[in-house]
């Protein structure tokens, strides 16, 4: 089930990463940002979706070594993270409320950290935890504190953890020994 959340959330991340770096550029004759914000916004409602069904209905809890209700509540807290990305997207939300939102995803992948180093031991989840609390935390120093100058850093830390997200699930898949016992 994890890998499939990783999936998910990576894509939502690559798309928001894209849109910042395409931002952070001049334009130069029109030329807009890498990702739009409505192509973002759909990216990540469907996105937040997919992650909502799988907290609510938990399909794959036979795939999962950690606590099937740990893996919920951290796929909730997913969920609404890529329902607010979609919401300031599509319906031009304000972002700050994403980024307090982003404050609290943060401390929330500190529980996971601590869920899949102590509890059910996966490094697996012990990266990804890591590389989701420091995407949200700088998502949050940039969004909730109008740290302008963050924008490039925001932009190319998502767009990093997404791609690790992305080797995480590569090699889960292919089985690497020492990722998930």
């Amino acid at each position: 089930m994890e890998v499939v959340i990783a999936i998910i959330l990576s894509a939502v991340l690559y798309m928001q990463g894209l849109q910042y770096l395409g931002n952070s550029q001049p334009k130069t004759q029109g030329a807009g940002a890498l990702a739009g914000p409505k192509t973002v916004g759909l990216v990540a409602g469907v996105g937040a979706l997919a992650l909502a069904g799988l907290a609510i209905f938990r399909p794959l809890n036979v795939l999962t070594k950690s606590e099937p209700e740990a893996i919920a509540t951290a796929t909730f807290v997913l969920a609404i993270y890529a329902a607010l990305v979609a919401a300031v997207g599509l319906w031009d939300f304000d972002p700050r409320g994403l980024g307090w939102y982003s404050g609290f995803a943060a401390l929330s992948m500190l529980g996971q950290i601590y869920s899949t180093s102590v509890v059910a031991y996966t490094l697996a989840g012990i990266i990804e935890g890591i590389v989701l609390f420091v995407a949200f935390g700088v998502v949050f120093l940039y969004l909730a504190l109008r740290m302008e100058s963050l924008r490039a850093l925001t932009a190319w830390v998502l767009l990093i953890g997404a791609a690790v997200l992305w080797v995480l699930v590569g090699l889960v898949l292919g089985k690497t020994s020492g990722l998930l016992s």
